[in-house]
Protein backbone atom coordinates (compact mmCIF):
# COMPACT_ATOMS: atom_id res chain seq x y z
CA UNK A 1 0.00 0.00 0.00
CA UNK A 2 1.52 3.40 -1.43
CA UNK A 3 2.04 6.39 0.71
CA UNK A 4 -1.82 8.00 -0.61
CA UNK A 5 -3.17 4.34 -1.55
CA UNK A 6 -6.33 4.69 1.28
CA UNK A 7 -10.12 5.10 1.56
CA UNK A 8 -10.94 8.98 0.70
CA UNK A 9 -13.43 8.92 3.48
CA UNK A 10 -12.03 7.17 6.59
CA UNK A 11 -8.34 6.81 5.58
CA UNK A 12 -8.50 3.35 6.02
CA UNK A 13 -6.32 1.05 3.60
CA UNK A 14 -8.63 -0.21 1.02
CA UNK A 15 -6.79 -4.16 1.13
CA UNK A 16 -8.55 -7.72 1.66
CA UNK A 17 -6.57 -9.13 5.08
CA UNK A 18 -5.12 -12.19 4.83
CA UNK A 19 -2.95 -14.79 6.49
CA UNK A 20 0.04 -13.30 4.95
CA UNK A 21 -0.27 -9.83 5.89
CA UNK A 22 -0.91 -10.53 9.64
CA UNK A 23 1.81 -12.92 9.90
CA UNK A 24 3.91 -9.76 8.13
CA UNK A 25 2.57 -7.68 10.99
CA UNK A 26 2.98 -10.30 13.67
CA UNK A 27 6.87 -10.73 13.01
CA UNK A 28 7.85 -7.15 11.36
CA UNK A 29 6.02 -4.87 13.37
CA UNK A 30 5.68 -7.08 16.43
CA UNK A 31 8.73 -9.06 16.19
CA UNK A 32 7.58 -12.54 17.56
CA UNK A 33 9.85 -14.97 16.66
CA UNK A 34 7.98 -18.08 17.86
CA UNK A 35 6.16 -19.57 14.86
CA UNK A 36 3.67 -21.55 17.50
CA UNK A 37 2.52 -18.13 19.12
CA UNK A 38 2.20 -16.71 15.30
CA UNK A 39 0.51 -19.61 14.40
CA UNK A 40 -1.93 -19.23 17.08
CA UNK A 41 -2.15 -15.07 16.90
CA UNK A 42 -3.38 -16.11 13.00
CA UNK A 43 -5.69 -18.35 14.18
CA UNK A 44 -7.37 -15.69 16.66
CA UNK A 45 -7.09 -12.99 14.43
CA UNK A 46 -10.92 -11.77 13.20
CA UNK A 47 -10.82 -11.63 9.47
CA UNK A 48 -13.99 -11.74 8.33
CA UNK A 49 -14.76 -8.52 10.85
CA UNK A 50 -12.35 -7.16 8.21
CA UNK A 51 -13.85 -8.39 4.86
CA UNK A 52 -15.50 -5.09 4.28
CA UNK A 53 -12.28 -3.14 3.86
CA UNK A 54 -12.15 -5.09 0.13
CA UNK A 55 -15.25 -4.13 -0.69
CA UNK A 56 -15.05 -0.51 -2.69
CA UNK A 57 -15.90 2.12 -4.74
CA UNK A 58 -14.30 3.86 -7.29
CA UNK A 59 -15.62 7.19 -7.97
CA UNK A 60 -14.14 8.32 -11.64
CA UNK A 61 -13.05 11.88 -12.83
CA UNK A 62 -16.58 11.50 -14.61
CA UNK A 63 -18.50 10.71 -11.73
CA UNK A 64 -19.28 7.40 -12.77
CA UNK A 65 -19.51 5.06 -9.81
CA UNK A 66 -17.53 1.52 -10.04
CA UNK A 67 -17.20 -2.08 -8.13
CA UNK A 68 -13.93 -3.32 -8.83
CA UNK A 69 -12.33 -6.41 -7.41
CA UNK A 70 -9.59 -5.70 -5.35
CA UNK A 71 -7.31 -8.87 -6.17
CA UNK A 72 -8.70 -9.27 -9.88
CA UNK A 73 -8.55 -5.17 -10.56
CA UNK A 74 -6.11 -4.00 -8.66
CA UNK A 75 -2.59 -4.19 -10.18
CA UNK A 76 -0.16 -2.67 -7.11
CA UNK A 77 1.03 0.28 -8.49
CA UNK A 78 -1.60 3.01 -7.90
CA UNK A 79 -4.30 1.58 -10.09
CA UNK A 80 -7.28 -0.69 -11.43
CA UNK A 81 -7.45 -2.51 -14.88
CA UNK A 82 -11.06 -2.94 -15.22
CA UNK A 83 -12.05 -3.48 -18.55
CA UNK A 84 -9.18 -2.67 -20.10
CA UNK A 85 -9.06 0.41 -19.05
CA UNK A 86 -6.60 1.83 -16.27
CA UNK A 87 -7.83 3.89 -13.56
CA UNK A 88 -5.56 5.79 -11.79
CA UNK A 89 -5.68 6.13 -8.26
CA UNK A 90 -3.34 9.29 -6.63
CA UNK A 91 -3.20 11.85 -4.42
CA UNK A 92 -4.10 14.53 -7.74
CA UNK A 93 -0.90 16.50 -6.65
CA UNK A 94 0.94 15.37 -9.66
CA UNK A 95 -0.45 15.02 -13.60
CA UNK A 96 1.61 14.85 -16.67
CA UNK A 97 1.63 14.03 -20.53
CA UNK A 98 -0.56 11.31 -19.75
CA UNK A 99 -2.98 12.99 -18.32
CA UNK A 100 -3.24 15.31 -21.65
CA UNK A 101 -3.02 12.39 -24.09
CA UNK A 102 -6.47 10.82 -21.68
CA UNK A 103 -4.00 7.34 -21.43
CA UNK A 104 -6.05 6.90 -18.40
CA UNK A 105 -8.81 7.78 -15.77
CA UNK A 106 -8.20 9.55 -12.77
CA UNK A 107 -10.55 8.15 -9.57
CA UNK A 108 -10.95 8.50 -5.83
CA UNK A 109 -11.29 5.24 -3.77
CA UNK A 110 -13.51 4.54 -0.53
CA UNK A 111 -15.73 1.68 1.02
CA UNK A 112 -18.90 1.10 0.14
CA UNK A 113 -19.62 1.14 3.76
CA UNK A 114 -17.93 4.58 3.67
CA UNK A 115 -19.30 5.46 0.60
CA UNK A 116 -22.99 4.43 1.75
CA UNK A 117 -22.25 6.02 5.68
CA UNK A 118 -21.81 10.02 3.94
CA UNK A 119 -24.56 9.47 1.59
CA UNK A 120 -27.01 8.25 4.44
CA UNK A 121 -26.12 10.90 6.82
CA UNK A 122 -25.99 13.47 4.60
CA UNK A 123 -28.57 12.91 1.79
CA UNK A 124 -25.17 13.30 -0.51
CA UNK A 125 -23.96 10.83 -3.15
CA UNK A 126 -19.67 11.55 -3.35
CA UNK A 127 -18.98 12.84 -6.33
CA UNK A 128 -15.35 13.39 -7.97
CA UNK A 129 -15.80 16.52 -9.29
CA UNK A 130 -16.97 18.29 -5.99
CA UNK A 131 -14.05 16.75 -3.27
CA UNK A 132 -11.44 17.46 -6.31
CA UNK A 133 -10.35 20.71 -4.44
CA UNK A 134 -9.81 19.02 -1.23
CA UNK A 135 -7.24 16.75 -3.06
CA UNK A 136 -4.91 18.98 -4.39
CA UNK A 137 -2.22 21.42 -3.16
CA UNK A 138 -3.65 24.80 -2.26
CA UNK A 139 -4.48 26.85 0.61
CA UNK A 140 -7.95 24.76 1.19
CA UNK A 141 -7.89 21.47 3.59
CA UNK A 142 -5.81 18.73 1.68
CA UNK A 143 -7.50 15.38 2.49
CA UNK A 144 -4.59 13.45 1.35
CA UNK A 145 -2.52 15.11 4.46
CA UNK A 146 -2.77 12.93 7.38
CA UNK A 147 -3.71 14.68 10.02
CA UNK A 148 -6.95 15.22 8.05
CA UNK A 149 -7.83 12.02 9.19
CA UNK A 150 -7.32 12.71 13.03
CA UNK A 151 -6.28 9.88 14.95
CA UNK A 152 -6.05 7.73 11.54
CA UNK A 153 -3.52 9.73 10.19
CA UNK A 154 -0.60 7.83 12.57
CA UNK A 155 -1.34 4.94 9.71
CA UNK A 156 -0.59 7.11 6.64
CA UNK A 157 1.89 8.09 4.84
CA UNK A 158 5.30 6.75 3.17
CA UNK A 159 6.77 3.79 5.49
CA UNK A 160 4.28 3.75 8.08
CA UNK A 161 2.66 0.47 8.48
CA UNK A 162 -0.95 0.81 8.06
CA UNK A 163 -1.14 -2.66 9.39
CA UNK A 164 -0.73 -1.28 13.00
CA UNK A 165 -4.26 -0.38 12.86
CA UNK A 166 -5.37 -3.83 13.71
CA UNK A 167 -3.22 -3.59 16.98
CA UNK A 168 -5.86 -4.02 20.16
CA UNK A 169 -5.45 -0.27 20.91
CA UNK A 170 -6.24 0.72 17.38
CA UNK A 171 -8.81 -1.33 16.49
CA UNK A 172 -11.89 0.80 16.77
CA UNK A 173 -10.84 3.23 13.46
CA UNK A 174 -11.76 0.36 11.31
CA UNK A 175 -14.83 -0.62 13.60
CA UNK A 176 -18.08 0.47 11.18
CA UNK A 177 -20.65 -0.27 14.83
CA UNK A 178 -17.62 2.05 16.88
CA UNK A 179 -19.50 5.39 18.03
CA UNK A 180 -16.18 7.13 17.96
CA UNK A 181 -15.23 6.03 14.89
CA UNK A 182 -18.18 7.35 13.43
CA UNK A 183 -18.03 10.56 14.93
CA UNK A 184 -13.77 10.63 13.67
CA UNK A 185 -15.70 10.10 10.04
CA UNK A 186 -18.47 12.93 10.29
CA UNK A 187 -15.65 15.25 11.94
CA UNK A 188 -13.92 14.92 8.85
CA UNK A 189 -16.97 15.24 6.27
CA UNK A 190 -19.48 17.51 7.81
CA UNK A 191 -17.51 20.89 6.68
CA UNK A 192 -16.51 19.00 4.20
CA UNK A 193 -20.27 18.35 2.65
CA UNK A 194 -21.37 21.43 4.01
CA UNK A 195 -19.50 23.30 2.03
CA UNK A 196 -20.33 21.24 -1.25
CA UNK A 197 -23.91 21.86 -0.93
CA UNK A 198 -24.02 25.44 0.45
CA UNK A 199 -20.98 27.57 0.33
CA UNK A 200 -19.49 26.29 -3.62
CA UNK A 201 -23.50 25.42 -4.98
Amino acid sequence: MGSDRFCVICGGPFEKIDRGIVATFYWDVKEIRDDEEIKKLLEKFPYDKYRWLGDLYLITDKNAVITPSYYKNYNSYGGFIINSETILISSMKFSDERDERNEYTRAIVCHRWCYEFIEKTFNYELKYTDVVSYLTDSASRNLFESECYLEMGEYIGQWRNPIGIYDANNSWLLDTDDNRNRARILAIWTPIVYDIKYVKK
